[in-house]
This record gives structure tokens, sequence and C-alpha cells, in this order.
């Protein structure tokens, strides 16, 4: 069997895996503490990951066309990968 389905086999059961894996908290909130916990519960994961999605979509967007640019240019690139980045952000 894992002749015949090979490399997709194993992505599907990765992605499988990372659904269950994703929604179990769902699955036992509903379960145990009811419809109207569940609701909250929903509600309050929703409004936690907004910011966090519309930030990670903002720096997909201008991140990947600035890296592509200066991916050919050595001294701007070695520099984005600088040092000084980490520890500008452990002052913090």
């Amino acid at each position: 069997m894992p002749g015949r389905l090979g490399f997709g086999g194993f992505v599907m059961a990765a992605c499988l895996a990372t659904q269950v894996f994703s929604n179990i908290d769902y699955f036992v909130v509903g379960r145990y503490l009811g419809a109207a916990a569940l609701a909250h519960y929903t509600l309050a994961f929703q409004l936690a990951i907004i910011p966090v999605q519309r930030l990670a979509e903002i720096l997909s967007r201008v991140a990947f066309p600035s890296l592509a640019r200066i991916q050919s240019d050595s001294a701007h690139a070695s520099g984005a990968r600088s040092p000084r980045w980490c520890a500008c952000r452990r002052r913090w």
C-alpha cells in the first residue's frame, strides 16, 4: 500500500492530522461544556487571531517582493540577515 500511495499518501495523512489536531479543542469544549460555551470560545478565538492574521497578510505582501528585489544585491541581503536585528528583538 505505501508503494501505491507514495508521497501523496503521506501529505494527505499530514494534512488530515493537522486538521484533527487543530480542531480537537472545539470538539472538547462543545462536548463537555455545551453549545453556549463553544460559541463563546469560538468568538474569543476568532477575535484573538484576527489581528495576527491581518498582520501576517500585510507582512507577506510587503516582505516577499522586498526580499525578492534585494536577493541579487549581496550587501543588502546580508544586512537583512544581520545579527543586529536579533539584538534589537532581545532588548524589547
